[in-house]
């Protein structure tokens, strides 16, 4: 069972989002192992769940058995919480089980990522060639006047100057809520003390145009986020660095580099991913009752009126909304 953990969750949660740590109810052999989160935001949303805003890898069942213990020691830890679940795996459960177990399916995200080689050298040799192309075009211009900066442990001034960039980016581009300072700050802090964060910036005449988090769990790196200044993207801004977390990820020894989840109906954002090598899964939301998709609707409904939104408003948006939808 590849559960994907990482001990720095559970601290980084509950400080900023106030999310409880708890274990599965009489679960047995792996099923013990799985990390289950409370999330008690009041009125708004209860709900127990194993992945807050899918950050954790979503895993699979080595066998039925295993699923159906699983399932069960849920439903027990529901109903002593008295809350419903909402659990996101890599696995398509077919129909018949799903009522066996009484649980609701929901196709919820795209989950890519791909094989890292030995070296950097043989990473990029195995690009497509138009890929190729754009990263040594991207190369050519970083070496003539901009710059990269890795920093393990960014001051909060230069983590505070990310995240203004990085609401501009969702506020104005993606049209979507971005996690509050906070959180982006216990990330930095937890996942800095076993050297498993990076925050990569790519800098033009001291103008910050494009930058992004990168974290590490055993033999996988993740892009987790980041943001390219719409003026710097036919510099391909975005993909340098990419390929500049690409070669943290293999200088630290991972083997596998996860470009995260996408909308199922983002195709443009998966044919980007593809174009790495990407290998894509799908992720699933089995729920105890109703599926949970009004946060899903929620957020759509949402996501016309952002950009028109005062940036200060949408930062307190952000503040206030984002803990309940995890």
């Amino acid at each position: 069972m590849d559960i994907g953990f990482h001990p720095a969750w559970p601290k980084i949660f509950e400080s900023a989002y106030g999310y409880k740590f708890t274990k599965i109810i009489g679960g047995r052999n792996d099923s013990e192992q799985v990390p289950i989160y409370e999330i008690n935001r009041s009125s708004f949303r209860q709900v127990l769940t194993n992945s807050p805003f899918a950050l954790q890898t979503s895993f699979d069942f080595d066998s039925p058995e295993q699923r159906t213990d699983f399932f069960e020691g849920m439903r027990r830890t529901a109903l002593n919480r008295k809350m419903p679940f909402n659990i996101k795996l890599r696995s398509d459960i077919d129909a018949k089980t799903c009522h066996d177990l009484s649980i609701f399916p929901r196709l919820a995200s795209i989950y890519s990522y791909f094989n890292l080689q030995a070296s950097h050298e043989v990473q990029f040799s195995s690009y497509p060639e138009n890929l190729r192309k754009k990263l040594k075009r991207a190369l050519n211009w970083q070496k003539k006047g901009g710059s990269v900066v890795e920093d393990p442990t960014p001051s909060p001034e230069k983590l505070r100057q990310f995240h203004y960039k990085l609401e501009t980016s969702y506020r104005r581009e993606h049209r979507t809520l971005c996690h509050p300072f906070r959180f982006f700050s216990e990330i930095s802090r937890h996942f800095s003390e076993s050297e498993d964060f990076i925050l990569i910036r790519i800098e033009d005449e001291n103008e910050l145009c494009g930058a992004a988090i990168f974290l590490k769990f055993d033999e996988r790196a993740e892009y987790a986020w980041g943001f390219s200044a719409p003026a710097y993207k036919q510099k391909n801004v975005a993909s340098l660095i990419i390929d500049h977390g690409v070669r943290w990820a293999i200088s630290n020894g991972c083997r596998i580099f996860s470009m995260g989840c996408s909308d199922p109906s983002d195709a443009n954002l998966i044919e980007y991913k593809s174009r790495w090598g990407c290998l894509h899964q799908n992720v699933f939301h089995y729920t105890s009752g109703l599926s949970n998709s009004s946060m899903a609707q929620l957020q759509k409904f949402v996501s016309p009126m952002i950009p028109i939104i005062p940036a200060r408003i949408y930062s307190l948006l952000n503040q206030k909304i984002v803990p309940i939808l995890g």
